[in-house]
């Protein structure tokens, strides 16, 4: 590649730099309660470390003397400690949705909410102690340093090739969920396939950033299946918490039929959802198909 090529070609300190300015973005909002700052961070915590093992792909031995993987399980605390409460969040906003949709509904969705919302203040005492003793500073350091010492084991050619052989990791990972969880509705493998979509959309992200490649008609394809798999996910949760109230031994009889109409609706919803889903099975076997053909080589073209 030619030298004036490669002085645009972005460091890889910007894109985790870029990444961690986001966390510090929705910091003080996620501790004051908000709902949208919470799912913001989450996501950008996420991204944050999908680009970390893109530093552990030099080799066993430079990953543990980076301490890439070190860092990376930091960053997955501070991901778990929101999803908790993001999770909790989802379901009551679902649970208020569904409610307003009959007065048959009431008496399931106010004993549901109820419960939710004492879960959700207890998993909210956990996120505020995460993230209240969450150094910034030090985490930037940590990074800055990390990608300092990457870069004495891996030229900037080399990052390349990792990055290209990590996206390839994750579209075989992504068509092996595609292909395990077929056209029947099956929570669980559906749940993979969400997964599996996010990590690698992500990845391209990445690659779009450092290397140019055109990866943002893929990445809004996987964002789309993602939405609907999460709705999805959602729904199977919600449904499941009413499924528990509804074979309440405690349960009068009202809230037994009021908690069995949820369910009937909720289903009635995911009926519909993956049968949209099911739809978009072409469409992703494109995007695999796509990155292997275009994707991949490209990265190994920008060496």
């Amino acid at each position: 590649m030619l030298d004036a090529q490669r002085t645009h070609r972005p460091h890889l300190a910007t894109a985790f730099q870029r990444r961690l300015r986001a966390i510090k973005r929705e910091l003080d909002g996620a501790l004051g309660g908000d709902v949208d700052a919470v799912h913001r961070m989450r996501v950008a915590s996420r991204r944050l470390r999908e680009a970390l093992p893109v530093l552990t792909l030099a080799g066993e031995d430079q990953a543990d003397m980076l301490g890439a993987r070190k860092l990376r399980r930091q960053v997955r605390r501070v991901t778990t400690a929101l999803g908790g409460v993001r999770e909790l969040d989802v379901a009551l906003a679902t649970l208020e949705e569904f409610g307003g949709r009959s007065p048959s509904l009431t008496a399931a969705t106010e004993a549901m909410r109820a419960s939710l919302d004492q879960e959700r203040s207890a998993r909210r005492v956990d996120m505020l102690r995460r993230l209240e003793s969450l150094d910034l500073k030090a985490l930037g350091r940590k990074i800055t340093t990390l990608v300092a010492a990457f870069d004495l084991v891996a030229d900037e050619d080399h990052r390349y090739l990792l990055l290209g052989a990590r996206i390839g990791q994750r579209v075989d990972r992504f068509e092996a969920a595609l292909e395990s969880a077929g056209t029947m509705y099956a929570a669980d493998r559906l749940h993979a396939v969400r997964i599996a979509a996010k990590k690698l959309r992500y990845a391209l992200e990445l690659a779009r950033e450092l290397a140019r490649v055109p990866t943002l008609a893929l990445t809004r394809r996987l964002k789309e299946a993602q939405d609907l798999l999460g709705r999805l996910h959602d729904l199977e949760v919600l449904a499941g918490r009413a499924r528990t109230v509804e074979a309440g031994a405690d349960s009068s009889e009202e809230l037994r039929a009021s908690a069995a109409g949820l369910v009937g609706a909720i289903e009635g919803e995911i009926i519909r959802l993956h049968a949209d889903y099911v739809g978009q099975r072409k469409t992703l076997s494109m995007v695999i198909d796509r990155c292997r053909r275009q994707v991949c080589p490209r990265m190994t073209a920008a060496v």
